[in-house]
């Protein structure tokens, strides 16, 4: 037993779904899920921005990618300076320019159907680290999880080497 798997076991998570970008793309999309109201995701992604620009990235449930549907507040600390922000997002993390970025996403849907999330990212270029903290929520119910897709507006936005990782809290 290696100790990927026995630290999962020891904390009660196991691994659903993990998925390599093998080429620059647009969307990930993590399928056949099957996390019902009242269970807990934990999604690790450690993500390359390949661009010349920043980018920002969000995260869909269920196939409804109209960003109307979702609401996030943030709260960033770079350098010596503060940040927040709210309103209708999905959003996640946001990378700077040629650069990488890690985010650990923690994922629940209550009993009744409530979709929410918490964002903990670091963002940062190699010459300057940036912490974001995300909270965010779907303004409808839903019936469960059975699918994920992490997206960011433009053309080959998430790089070759980028990995997606979700586990699912045992027993819920």
């Amino acid at each position: 037993m290696g100790w990927g798997t026995l630290i999962q076991k020891a904390l009660g998570w196991e691994k659903i779904k993990e998925i390599t970008v093998e080429s620059d793309t647009e969307t990930v999309t993590l399928t056949n899920l099957n996390l019902p109201p009242g269970s807990f995701g934990l999604l690790l992604a450690f993500i390359i921005n390949p661009t010349d620009v920043e980018v920002t990235y969000g995260m869909y449930v269920e196939n409804d990618t109209n960003v109307n549907n979702y609401f996030r507040q943030y709260f960033r600390a770079e350098g010596g300076g503060l940040g927040y922000s709210s309103g209708n997002s999905a959003q996640i993390i946001s990378i700077p320019a040629n650069s990488t970025g890690f985010v650990t996403v923690l994922i629940s849907v209550s009993p009744g159907g409530k979709y929410k999330y918490f964002a903990l990212a670091n963002e940062g270029s190699e010459s300057s680290q940036r912490l974001s903290f995300y909270a965010g929520t779907k303004t409808d119910t839903i019936t469960g999880i059975s699918q994920l897709e992490i997206f960011a507006a433009g053309d080959n936005v998430i790089g070759a080497g980028s990995k997606f990782v979700l586990l699912r809290c045992k027993g819920s």
